[in-house]
């Protein structure tokens, strides 16, 4: 492409260059100032045009040019018809709408001269000249349109880049801030747990402490029953941080449907529940991040139904559909006339929806969560 259109150029300077040569030749001397006056104005007239004039200005130029290149070629020898030919490659290549029409009006021009001037066989053998030039023209035409929708391609591409390369940078700043916010609230939760598990058997065992030594001086007996007392409750606060470590210790997740088993398994030895699990469907592979939230809110359902439901059974199902699972975790427990969602409950509605599903309770018979999560599925 770089090479057809240097070619161009330089067949353009020499339909200039070529008709001069020959009319210096062909005129007298005495014609030399006007002809070469009128040709530097044509040449002028290219040159400016091309490097500076647009839009109606480019068309009046080359209609300018027109007209010089018919009245040389009307009062001088020589051929300089051939002018119009530079003109054509500017009126093709710079215009669009306006192209065709400059192109009829040049080849009127060309044919006018020439058919006063020339004799036949030079008439159509410069003809079919013009004629190959057109379409040699328009096919470069057609390629520089082609280059430039490319380029117009090439640089929505890049933009679109750049938007991208600008979502991904802030995409990792706000999982930066999730991250933050995820570890804020872990932390808050292992303080509701030391709280809950060991802060108030701590505050115990030192009671009992500062109560043996008042009383050991006085009453021996009464003094060794209180520390007997606090090194059993020593011994239950140790087995509380285990229990509290083992709650808020994370869930592998690729072991999180194995423990999820596990877990239901143990939580009815440990509490004598009867704890029924079934699933529907043809199962299929879950993201890590859906089993890790099953399994967790799993364990929170469990303790909110032996807790504060004191419930006999619960019945757990697992459904399996094509664009999503349901999960229901269901009790026979006193259930409750006002719902009032606390540490729990919250915790399991901000899990559901970091995977994109929802939760639902219901509380007339027992009580009843269902959760729905579209199916993420690892191919």
């Amino acid at each position: 492409m770089y090479n057809s259109l240097k070619m161009l150029l330089i067949c353009r300077y020499m339909f200039f260059v070529i008709p001069v040569a020959i009319g210096l030749t062909a005129n007298p001397v005495y014609f030399y100032p006007t002809l070469i006056i009128v040709w530097l104005v044509v040449l002028i007239n290219s040159q400016v045009r091309i490097t500076m004039l647009k839009s109606h200005i480019f068309i009046l130029s080359i209609f300018f040019e027109i007209v010089l290149s018919v009245y040389l070629s009307i009062s001088f020898s020589g051929y300089f018809f051939m002018i119009l030919f530079a003109t054509l490659s500017d009126a093709i290549l710079g215009l669009r709408d306006e192209g065709i029409l400059l192109f009829l009006i040049i080849g009127a021009a060309l044919l006018f001269v020439m058919f006063n001037h020339l004799e036949e066989e030079v008439f159509y053998l410069i003809l079919l000249f013009f004629i190959c030039l057109l379409l040699y023209l328009l096919q470069i035409k057609k390629e520089l349109e082609n280059r430039s929708d490319a380029e117009i391609l090439y640089d929505r591409i890049r933009k679109a880049n750049y938007e991208l390369e600008g979502a991904r940078e802030r995409l990792l700043d706000y999982s930066k801030q999730v991250e933050k916010v995820s570890q804020l609230e872990e932390r808050n939760r292992i303080s509701r747990e030391l709280h809950d598990s060991i802060g108030h058997d701590l505050t115990g065992i030192f009671m009992q402490l500062d109560a043996a030594i008042n009383v050991i001086e006085n009453d021996k007996d009464k003094g060794y029953g209180l520390l007997e007392s606090a090194r059993q409750n020593v011994s239950n606060s140790i087995e509380n941080v285990r229990k509290a470590v083992r709650a808020i210790a994370p869930v592998a997740a690729t072991d999180s449907m194995k423990l999820l088993t596990e877990l239901i398994e143990k939580f009815g030895e440990d509490t004598g529940i009867a704890v029924h699990w079934s699933t529907l469907g043809t199962s299929y592979k879950l993201y890590p991040s859906v089993e890790t939230t099953l399994y967790k809110n799993t364990r929170e359902a469990l303790t909110n139904s032996a807790r504060h439901g004191h419930a006999k059974n619960i019945d757990l199902s697992l459904a399996y559909q094509p664009e999503k699972i349901i999960y229901t975790i269901e009790d026979d427990g006193a259930g409750t006339k006002s719902l009032n969602k606390g540490f729990g409950l919250n915790g399991m509605e901000e899990r559901i929806e970091l995977v994109g599903g929802s939760i639902e309770y219901s509380n007339d018979k027992g009580f009843r969560i269902t959760m729905v999560i579209p199916r993420k599925e690892l191919m």
